[in-house]
Protein backbone atom coordinates (compact mmCIF):
# COMPACT_ATOMS: atom_id res chain seq x y z
CA UNK A 1 0.00 0.00 0.00
CA UNK A 2 1.12 3.49 -0.75
CA UNK A 3 -0.49 6.67 0.39
CA UNK A 4 0.72 10.18 -0.11
CA UNK A 5 -0.27 13.72 0.52
CA UNK A 6 1.27 17.07 -0.16
CA UNK A 7 2.05 19.51 2.62
CA UNK A 8 2.72 23.08 1.60
CA UNK A 9 3.79 25.01 4.65
CA UNK A 10 6.48 27.22 6.05
CA UNK A 11 8.97 24.70 7.51
CA UNK A 12 9.98 26.99 10.36
CA UNK A 13 6.43 26.93 11.73
CA UNK A 14 5.50 23.37 10.83
CA UNK A 15 4.92 20.96 13.67
CA UNK A 16 3.75 17.42 13.27
CA UNK A 17 4.08 14.33 15.42
CA UNK A 18 4.05 11.90 12.53
CA UNK A 19 7.14 10.79 10.62
CA UNK A 20 7.40 10.71 6.85
CA UNK A 21 8.92 8.14 4.50
CA UNK A 22 9.96 10.84 2.04
CA UNK A 23 10.78 14.50 2.58
CA UNK A 24 11.58 16.68 -0.44
CA UNK A 25 12.76 20.25 -0.84
CA UNK A 26 12.92 21.29 -4.48
CA UNK A 27 14.83 24.55 -5.00
CA UNK A 28 13.36 25.99 -1.83
CA UNK A 29 16.19 25.97 0.73
CA UNK A 30 17.82 29.00 -0.92
CA UNK A 31 14.64 30.97 -0.13
CA UNK A 32 14.64 30.13 3.59
CA UNK A 33 16.57 32.57 5.73
CA UNK A 34 17.96 29.91 8.07
CA UNK A 35 18.41 26.90 5.83
CA UNK A 36 20.33 24.89 8.42
CA UNK A 37 17.38 25.02 10.82
CA UNK A 38 15.08 24.01 7.96
CA UNK A 39 17.25 20.98 7.12
CA UNK A 40 17.33 19.95 10.79
CA UNK A 41 13.55 20.26 11.02
CA UNK A 42 13.07 18.18 7.86
CA UNK A 43 15.42 15.56 9.28
CA UNK A 44 13.32 15.36 12.45
CA UNK A 45 10.20 14.78 10.31
CA UNK A 46 11.80 11.90 8.43
CA UNK A 47 11.25 8.33 9.55
CA UNK A 48 14.41 6.37 10.40
CA UNK A 49 13.83 4.24 7.26
CA UNK A 50 12.82 7.24 5.18
CA UNK A 51 14.54 9.18 2.43
CA UNK A 52 15.05 12.87 1.83
CA UNK A 53 15.77 14.63 -1.43
CA UNK A 54 17.00 18.20 -1.61
CA UNK A 55 17.65 20.08 -4.84
CA UNK A 56 19.69 23.26 -4.40
CA UNK A 57 21.21 25.75 -6.84
CA UNK A 58 24.94 25.60 -7.45
CA UNK A 59 27.10 28.74 -7.56
CA UNK A 60 26.70 28.65 -11.37
CA UNK A 61 22.96 29.23 -10.94
CA UNK A 62 23.73 32.80 -9.84
CA UNK A 63 24.73 33.61 -13.43
CA UNK A 64 21.59 31.99 -14.85
CA UNK A 65 18.99 33.15 -12.35
CA UNK A 66 20.73 36.34 -11.27
CA UNK A 67 19.88 37.38 -7.71
CA UNK A 68 17.26 34.79 -6.86
CA UNK A 69 16.98 33.50 -3.31
CA UNK A 70 19.35 34.05 -0.41
CA UNK A 71 22.20 31.80 -1.58
CA UNK A 72 23.70 29.16 -3.81
CA UNK A 73 25.37 25.97 -2.55
CA UNK A 74 28.84 24.63 -3.21
CA UNK A 75 29.98 21.11 -2.32
CA UNK A 76 31.66 22.17 0.94
CA UNK A 77 28.49 23.96 2.15
CA UNK A 78 26.42 20.88 1.31
CA UNK A 79 28.86 18.58 3.15
CA UNK A 80 28.73 20.85 6.19
CA UNK A 81 24.91 20.98 6.21
CA UNK A 82 24.48 17.22 5.88
CA UNK A 83 27.55 16.02 7.82
CA UNK A 84 25.49 13.85 10.16
CA UNK A 85 23.54 12.18 7.36
CA UNK A 86 24.15 9.23 5.06
CA UNK A 87 23.98 11.17 1.79
CA UNK A 88 25.06 11.24 -1.84
CA UNK A 89 25.50 14.43 -3.86
CA UNK A 90 24.55 14.44 -7.55
CA UNK A 91 25.47 17.11 -10.08
CA UNK A 92 22.39 18.13 -12.06
CA UNK A 93 23.17 19.62 -15.43
CA UNK A 94 26.47 20.40 -17.04
CA UNK A 95 28.12 22.62 -19.62
CA UNK A 96 25.45 21.96 -22.24
CA UNK A 97 22.42 22.78 -20.12
CA UNK A 98 24.27 25.73 -18.58
CA UNK A 99 24.95 27.25 -22.02
CA UNK A 100 21.46 26.42 -23.31
CA UNK A 101 19.88 28.16 -20.34
CA UNK A 102 22.25 31.13 -20.49
CA UNK A 103 21.70 31.78 -24.18
CA UNK A 104 18.02 30.91 -24.64
CA UNK A 105 16.56 31.91 -21.29
CA UNK A 106 18.79 34.24 -19.26
CA UNK A 107 19.83 36.40 -22.21
CA UNK A 108 17.41 35.85 -25.11
CA UNK A 109 14.08 34.97 -23.51
CA UNK A 110 14.19 37.64 -20.85
CA UNK A 111 14.98 40.25 -23.47
CA UNK A 112 12.71 39.26 -26.37
CA UNK A 113 10.25 36.49 -25.59
CA UNK A 114 9.13 37.01 -21.98
CA UNK A 115 9.04 33.30 -21.13
CA UNK A 116 7.80 31.98 -24.48
CA UNK A 117 10.97 30.55 -26.04
CA UNK A 118 10.77 27.39 -23.91
CA UNK A 119 7.33 26.69 -25.38
CA UNK A 120 8.72 26.44 -28.91
CA UNK A 121 9.39 22.93 -30.28
CA UNK A 122 13.00 23.85 -31.10
CA UNK A 123 13.75 24.32 -27.40
CA UNK A 124 12.65 20.77 -26.54
CA UNK A 125 14.72 19.38 -29.40
CA UNK A 126 17.78 21.33 -28.28
CA UNK A 127 17.25 20.31 -24.67
CA UNK A 128 17.03 16.60 -25.52
CA UNK A 129 20.32 16.84 -27.42
CA UNK A 130 22.04 18.95 -24.79
CA UNK A 131 21.28 16.67 -21.83
CA UNK A 132 23.11 13.89 -23.66
CA UNK A 133 26.12 16.18 -24.03
CA UNK A 134 26.05 16.87 -20.26
CA UNK A 135 26.98 13.23 -19.67
CA UNK A 136 30.35 13.89 -21.30
CA UNK A 137 30.75 17.49 -20.03
CA UNK A 138 29.41 17.32 -16.47
CA UNK A 139 31.06 20.51 -15.23
CA UNK A 140 29.17 23.74 -14.44
CA UNK A 141 26.18 21.96 -12.89
CA UNK A 142 23.20 24.24 -12.38
CA UNK A 143 21.88 22.33 -9.37
CA UNK A 144 22.95 19.71 -6.88
CA UNK A 145 20.68 16.91 -5.81
CA UNK A 146 21.26 15.51 -2.34
CA UNK A 147 19.82 12.08 -1.59
CA UNK A 148 19.71 11.30 2.10
CA UNK A 149 19.41 7.60 2.74
CA UNK A 150 17.79 5.93 5.76
CA UNK A 151 19.26 6.73 9.12
CA UNK A 152 21.70 4.11 10.36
Amino acid sequence: KFSSFFVKNNIENYSENRKYDLVISNTSLEHIENDEVAVLKMSELRDSNGLAIHIVPSPWALILYLFHGYRQYNISKIKKMFKDDNYTIYKLGGLGTFLLHLITITLYERRYFAGKFRKRPIYNKLFNIIIKIDIFLPFLPIFYGILIKPKK
